[in-house]
């Protein structure tokens, strides 16, 4: 069954019927620019101007892209620039896919990007992707990116893969941030290794006072870089560190405490 679309202006250029037939198209199917752009993989502002007869044909991979997503066989947008009319007669229309919320993404890409300090130029040259592009995804203004695009923008944003996914979706980017640990993370985690270290050797320092005594001194060089850290950037796990620290501190001084006084 052919599709002519609506009537044809006069002197219609071939890129000005192509637009009237995608746009006829896209109606017929009840989506709307933004939809049929995220259907795509392409900016919204291609479709209006494809609509419009503002745009050239498209190339062969956006081609194949639109076709599928208008629900044409194959090779309709060549036969529509050749003055022809699509073969639509065994392809069912879709129904619409849900709308990507794209402002959503671009706000957390916005948010996330400041809060690790970076241009949009320097989040571009870091995600291998044009300047302009990361505005519009920034302002909602770009349907969602494709594969490469969507996992090299993860990496430069330090999120997790299917974040963008995630988001698109109206999710929470917060499960999906995947920061290095920080100076204070990275030091409690030093200081539970020390602790642990000393744990494992307590049962032996009754009877080997030297090794009480340097173990003593490793747990208060850890108490006072803990206590710093408390100081400047409070967090209740290194409080807990601190205070396991202390108590240790106690524990190993009534031990050498109580050799000595054997000796």
């Amino acid at each position: 069954m052919a599709n002519g679309g609506p009537p044809a202006a006069e002197a219609e250029s071939a890129a000005q019927r192509l637009g009237r037939y995608m746009q006829a198209r896209r109606k017929a199917l009840q989506l709307t620019q933004t939809q049929l752009a995220t259907r795509a993989h392409v900016n919204p502002v291609s479709i209006s101007s494809l609509e419009t007869g503002r745009q050239g044909p498209p190339r062969s991979s956006t081609a194949a892209r639109l076709e599928d997503a208008l629900s044409w066989k194959r090779g309709a947008i060549t036969v529509i620039l050749d003055g022809g009319e699509p073969d639509e007669g065994d392809v069912e229309p879709t129904p619409p896919e849900p709308l990507a919320d794209s402002k959503h993404l671009g706000m957390c890409i916005r948010e996330r990007r400041n809060r690790l300090g970076l241009t949009q130029e320097q989040l571009a040259n870091k995600a291998g992707v044009n300047t302009v592009t990361v505005s519009l995804l920034e302002n909602g203004r770009q349907g969602p990116p494709r594969g490469g695009t969507t996992q090299r923008l993860e990496q430069a944003l330090h999120w997790k893969p299917g974040a963008i996914d995630h988001m698109l979706q109206g999710g929470d980017p917060a499960p999906y941030t995947d920061d290095p640990p920080s100076a204070i993370e990275i030091s409690v985690g030093i200081a539970k290794s020390i602790l642990d270290a000393v744990e494992r050797v307590r049962p032996d320092l009754a009877e080997n006072p030297s090794l009480a005594e340097t173990m003593l001194g490793m747990l208060t060089d850890t108490e006072q870089k803990l206590t710093q850290l408390v100081e400047q950037g409070f967090t209740r796990e290194a409080l807990h560190v601190l205070m396991d620290a202390n108590a240790l501190h106690r524990e190993l001084s009534e031990v050498l405490a109580a050799s000595q006084n054997d000796d």
